[in-house]
């Protein structure tokens, strides 16, 4: 299974959304988090590098993450952006958070998506893969919108849309020093420990590593609805 257009999906549960221009999203329910705006699931649009790169060069974020170059500039996030809509599979993919607007209009607040394992690893960690149906489950939030619950429900949502709707096994893999994403899934029913398939990894000396990190797995066997 490759990302996913959701273009390209049936979705019988009517979970989609779209704008006028056609864009798909997701809304995260207002209901579950502690914000004053509507927040959504949405694909990258031009315009957003300015909010990456301020959410990114916060190494409070950065640092829980490896695949990001450290430090974050424009450069990088030019190219990540470039890269999404160039790349047919990713340009309408829903992989971004964002407030007020589902559309270019709206602020990216950070990241959630779903990516087949088998580049999950990006030269870092080769995690075996469970299946074509396996895609993994990776999220970032901008720490000034961290602490409303938003997470947590973007998690949930994309739960939904990844099981319900594409048919995926969803996995999540979390470094044991993460304590924050560590709390959240354990926080979450549903998750099942995979202690056979954890593994190390080593951490970017530039994000303050230079050792081997502890990884645990999780698989979704709940039920996001």
């Amino acid at each position: 299974m490759k990302c996913v257009n959701p273009h390209n999906v049936e979705d019988k549960l009517g979970i989609l959304q779209y704008t006028p221009e056609g864009t798909p999203y997701l809304t995260v329910p207002a209901s579950q988090i502690k914000a004053d705006v509507p927040i959504y699931i949405t694909p990258h649009f031009k315009g957003d590098e300015p909010a990456n790169v301020e959410m990114l060069s916060d190494e409070r974020v950065n640092w829980n993450l490896i695949s990001p170059p450290w430090p974050y500039g424009m450069k990088d996030a030019e190219w990540w952006i470039d890269h999404n809509l160039s790349t047919p599979e990713l340009r309408f993919a829903l992989s971004v958070l964002r407030a007020y607007h589902p559309g270019p209009e709206g602020t990216q607040i950070g990241g959630i998506d779903l990516h087949p394992t088998s580049k999950a690893g990006r030269g870092a960690l080769d995690l075996v893969s469970g299946g074509a149906k396996e895609q993994e489950l990776g999220y970032l939030l901008h720490t000034a919108w961290q602490g409303k619950g938003i997470m947590k429900a973007a998690v949930k949502e994309m739960l939904r849309y990844g099981t319900d709707i594409l048919g995926a096994d969803i996995i999540i893999r979390v470094t044991t020093v993460n304590t924050a994403s560590t709390k959240l899934v354990e926080g979450m029913k549903g998750w099942q420990r995979l202690p056979e398939r954890d593994g190390e990894i080593a951490w970017p000396v530039s994000k303050g590593g230079g050792d081997m990190r502890e990884v645990k797995i999780w698989k979704w066997v709940g039920n996001s609805s």
